[in-house]
């Protein structure tokens, strides 16, 4: 008797220790514990075939930490793209949203909504790269001085691009 209660035990144990160990990593726990270690705040909950999808946000950006499949998408900016961790993500991030227009803020005072460059920073990423600087460059300047002495830079773009460029200009000076 002594041996079937201690095969019970055992047996409990066990279980309990596989459901934790299932849980813990489980890719979507995997990503949020990511998420916590890079100073991501949780913001809210989506429910989403059946899933309560957690989002995170951090200066601006916010994303869903889906669970099926495990993965990562941009809300806002509402770019169409996933990523399989944080790491990809950051990396993502420091390479188009922070490095495509670099702000110096000391020297402006507009305010502005920061997902305006994100969004512009998303449609760069469609253009060609000496296009894609140009276009950066030209919304810097106006940003930081309100230079309008930009003909130059603009004269390497097209149509369209002088359009988006005009556009995210004037959302910028609201």
């Amino acid at each position: 008797m002594a041996a079937l209660a201690t095969f019970i035990v055992v047996f409990i144990v066990t279980l309990l220790a596989q459901q934790t160990w299932k849980g813990w990593n489980d890719p979507a726990f995997v990503l949020g514990r990511q998420a916590a270690k890079m100073n991501w705040a949780k913001s809210r909950y989506v429910s989403e075939d059946g899933y309560k999808n957690m989002c995170v946000m951090r200066n601006g950006v916010e994303v869903m930490i889906r669970h099926h499949p495990a993965q990562i998408v941009l809300i806002k900016p509402q770019i169409e793209r996933q990523f399989h961790d944080f790491e990809e993500l950051e990396h993502w991030l420091s390479e188009h949203l922070n490095h495509s227009i670099e702000v110096d803020h000391s020297t402006h005072s507009e305010k502005y909504n920061p997902t305006i460059l994100a969004e512009f920073a998303a449609e760069l990423d469609k253009w060609p790269t000496d296009q894609a600087q140009a276009a950066s460059y030209v919304v810097k300047e106006v940003i930081e001085h309100g230079n309008n002495d930009i003909d130059d830079a603009m004269n390497q773009l097209t149509a369209h691009q002088m359009q988006v460029v005009a556009d995210v200009i004037s959302k910028i000076r609201g």
